[in-house]
């Protein structure tokens, strides 16, 4: 394909190229140095009459079409005048879609105008092996995201999984850019270990690219490219940025403005990108626009002021509703000149397009100003209902900004408002300038999000809980900044009012270390208000304090910081029991409950769970809490042996969870009743409700939830011993996700269970490497009932080894542990009475003594580096 010029240097580069000459040679043989040639070809300055005449002999130019040639040089003529060359040697643009995974690049409303030389260059550059993280930096309005939408809608088709576009703009520190990739990826985020590990486990196979659009505000988390890169070979990363990243792997390409002609001649002007770009939204903007003769040499002031820049154009181009071309260059021109020659504390990244929105501002009636000044504040896109109550924004006032283009509807998303970042960024100093207006419009946004999240907490825990969380999703980090601000301006009461409807939009989420660390920031501030009361005590905020510590010690124990969740949920209630504050209690003891479970303390459990289980009959308007109370005591007693009692009480907690509809409480609590179902024989019962778990969890694409169900799933087809290979499948499935999630209680579940089922294939190797895995798993999270429940396992292996001795002493350990369930007791009885028939009685003496003097020397028994529970 042969393309034409858009300027001399770029003529001047490919006719270079084609004759196979580098600049060093080229530069040599025209008498220039390098510098000054790679200026040419960049465009940055014009060669002298007699430098253009030295280039044009050894660029072989035919000698009728040198005196044209001088003239491009010296931008009298426009390069479209020159003959197109040859495009160089690169795999062909592709516009076919990805035929092995959906693919994940927005459709922009207006096609792109221009930029097929910078198109071909980004091909090129992603293409070769080499660059795999290219990075096109320029100024703040000059088209990167625009140019690399369509260079990546094009470039599609070349790879395996496609390629997405993950948005940086509404992302305020480096810490959010894992989780934003992985959403913008449909990967939900959850577990214990670090979410950068999981992002690198689900890339390292995947062949995609991704494009970073605004990088340049978070340049402290840079180096986490790098990390994909070295994990994750089949990635390639197009990064926008007004900054290098200055990491080894990158390559850049500067992203210039649209090419702008020299003369008004009517075949030039009209022909150029930026000129066609204008008239292209000025007629968007007016129906019927047309340039005439007197507009065309405004129309050119207008290009040649802004550079180029796409997005002052289409700024500019929206006032041809109530202003000719030559109004819309004088007041540009006003602004830009003054801009450039003495604004020195403006910051970089407003200096070449500020003018254009000074004179947007001019023009907008005073109401005007006022509203988009204060949708500033907004991070991300928002609705109607909230640019009405934080900005005061009337439907037609809104209308009138996005009819100048200075704010954008998407109707993609439900109907959302956003502003351009370059305008949100101009606005928001407006903003700033105004300072009580500014504290005022934070804290009007701030209780307008953690409202919402309270008004949609009844939504969230029910069966529209799938909607609700995505509409909830797209204000997250509105949501986030309004937590913040809470905490900084001390607002107690709406902390306290939004901490529980916070809570389960993390938990749906499973955004476990953002959760964290969002309550502990509250914890700390009211830690210190409560200590600046000096002797006199403050009711009010103990209990908010002992809300904050109850959520930060739940988000501790979701990854299975059992010790750090215990500590918390301890501190709150000695906070809280003299106060009478029976939610916040009936909260701390439910989940100090669950961790005593999960730590094998199962007497402990129980008791604590059976108090709260007493104290949320009063919690009418709370009927989940009672769920969890009576769903984990069921769950403790059917692991201490009470199976009839279990299902009673699990039974009772399903029946409030369908009450409820909500579809993430129907799956957990089904999961734990489906275990006591079995038991008591009723499995049809537990196989419909298994169905439906694995049903609600892929419905709702939640990765710990499909994994759970799933292992739920293949652990009842394997007990149940008709199915042993659609059990297999379901373990593989769910052992695949939960390695990926890092949920090491969960993973050690589904770890014991393809163990138990390698048993039962005969297939001794494959069941002890399972059975290793999962004590290993289990120790780590001080999960002790798997561990020993792995040990069983273990210990039969070892008893089919005719280790007989050996796997005598870890029985009889799992028998006289108090964190051994009683199926690991069951177990372990069925594969002592084997083996005491083996031994004789002295060796069965030998073995039991063993264990009653030293209980951990099993440890060394079975050659494993790790310590038994005490």
């Amino acid at each position: 394909m042969d393309i034409s010029p858009v300027s001399f240097g770029n003529w001047a580069k490919r006719r270079r190229r084609m004759l196979d000459l580098t600049q060093k040679e080229l530069a040599q043989r025209a008498g220039c140095s390098v510098a000054a040639l790679q200026k040419i070809e960049r465009d940055e300055r014009r060669p002298s009459r007699q430098l253009a005449e030295r280039l044009a002999d050894f660029l072989e130019v035919p000698p009728d079409q040198r005196a044209l040639l001088l003239r491009v040089a010296r931008r009298e003529r426009m390069a479209e005048a020159l003959p197109s060359i040859p495009q160089p040697a690169a795999p062909p643009l592709k516009e076919s879609t990805p035929k092995h995974s959906r693919s994940e690049i927005p459709i922009p409303p207006t096609p792109l105008v221009g930029r097929e030389v910078e198109l071909a260059e980004i091909a090129r550059l992603l293409h070769d092996p080499q660059c795999r993280l290219l990075t096109l930096r320029g100024a703040g309005g000059i088209g990167k995201t625009r140019l690399a939408l369509e260079a990546a809608r094009r470039l599609q088709g070349d790879m395996p999984q496609g390629a997405y576009f993950v948005s940086l703009v509404g992302i305020s520190a480096p810490e959010f850019i894992v989780p934003t990739i992985a959403d913008a990826l449909g990967f939900g985020m959850s577990g214990s270990i670090v979410q950068m590990s999981q992002l690198l486990n689900y890339l390292k196979e995947k062949q995609t690219l991704i494009v970073l659009d605004n990088f340049e505000h978070l340049l402290d988390g840079a180096e986490l490219l790098s990390e994909i890169l070295q994990h994750a070979p089949g990635i390639k990363l197009l990064v926008t940025s007004r900054e290098l990243l200055h990491l080894q792997a990158e390559w850049m390409l500067e992203v210039h403005g649209l090419f702008v002609p020299q003369n008004a001649w009517i075949n030039e002007l009209e022909a150029s990108s930026s000129a066609m770009l204008f008239l292209q939204r000025a007629q968007q903007a007016r129906v019927g626009f047309t340039l005439t003769d007197v507009e065309r040499s405004a129309l050119l002031r207008i290009c040649q002021l802004v550079q180029g820049m796409p997005l002052a154009i289409e700024l500019a181009a929206a006032w041809v509703r109530t202003l000719s071309c030559r109004q819309i260059a004088d007041e540009i021109e006003q602004g830009l000149g003054f801009l450039a020659a003495t604004a020195r504390d403006v910051p970089e990244r407003h200096r070449s397009i500020t003018a254009v929105f000074d004179q947007s501002w001019k023009l907008l009636a005073t109401e005007e100003q006022r509203v988009l000044r204060q949708l500033s504040i907004f991070r991300g896109s928002f609705t109607r209902r909230a640019a009405k109550r934080v900005a005061g924004a009337s439907l037609p006032l809104l209308s009138a900004l996005v009819d100048k283009s200075l704010v954008q509807y998407n109707d993609i998303y439900g109907g959302r408002f956003e502003l351009h970042e370059l305008i949100r960024q101009y606005a928001a100093v407006r903003l700033e300038e105004a300072v009580a207006e500014e504290q005022a419009t934070r804290e009007r946004h701030s209780r307008y999000y953690l409202t919402l999240l309270v008004e949609q907490e009844p939504a969230l825990r029910s069966r529209q809980q799938k909607e609700t969380l995505s509409r909830l999703i797209a204000d997250i980090d509105n949501l986030r900044m309004a937590w913040d601000f809470a905490i900084s301006g001390e607002v107690v009461d709406l902390l306290r009012q939004a901490a529980g409807p916070l809570y389960y939009f993390y938990e749906l989420l499973q955004y476990f270390r953002e959760a964290e660390s969002s309550y502990k920031r509250a914890a700390d501030m009211l830690r210190t208000r409560l200590a600046n009361c000096k002797e006199q005590k403050d009711p009010e905020l103990e209990v908010a304090l002992g809300d904050m510590l109850n959520y930060q010690a739940f988000f501790n124990l979701r990854p299975g910081n059992n010790r750090e969740a215990l500590a918390l949920f301890q501190t709150s209630m000695e906070l809280l029991s003299p106060l009478h504050e029976t939610y916040a209690l009936t909260f701390a003891l439910v989940h100090a409950g669950v961790v005593h479970w999960a730590m094998g303390n199962f007497d402990e459990a129980s008791l604590a769970l059976s108090k709260s289980l007493s104290m949320s009959s009063t919690l009418t308007h709370h009927p989940w809490l009672r769920a969890f109370a009576v769903g984990f005591l069921g769950a403790v007693t059917h692991d201490m042996g009470g199976y009839a009692d279990g299902y009673r009480l699990l039974s009772e907690a399903m029946t409030i969870c369908r009450d409820m509809e909500d579809p993430y409480f129907i799956l957990l609590i089904g999961s734990y009743f489906t275990r006591s179902a079995q038991a008591q024989g009723h499995i049809d019962e537990a196989h419909k409700v298994l169905r439906e778990g694995l049903q609600i969890a892929r419905e709702n694409g939640n990765r710990w939830s499909i994994g759970l169900a799933l292992e739920r799933l293949g652990t009842f087809m394997q007990t149940a011993g008709n199915n042993n290979e659609a059990a297999l499948q379901y373990l593989e499935e769910s052992l695949k996700l939960l390695r990926e999630v890092g949920d090491r209680w969960s993973l050690s579940w589904v770890l014991n269970a393809m163990g138990q089922l390698s048993l039962a294939n005969r297939d001794e190797t494959k069941a002890e490497q399972y059975a290793m895995e999962a004590i290993k798993v289990a120790n780590e999270a001080g999960n002790h009932p798997s561990e020993l429940n792995a040990l069983v396992t273990l210990s039969t292996i070892r008893a089919q080894q005719k280790l007989n001795a050996p796997a005598l002493e870890m029985a009889l350990y799992v028998l006289q542990h108090p964190s051994s369930t009683q199926e690991a007791k069951d177990r372990a009885v069925r594969l002592r009475l084997e083996l005491e028939a083996r031994l004789t009685p002295y060796e069965v003496k030998i073995a039991q003594t063993r264990i009653q003097s030293d209980p951990n020397m099993v440890t060394s028994t079975f050659s494993f580096n790790t310590s038994m529970p005490a």
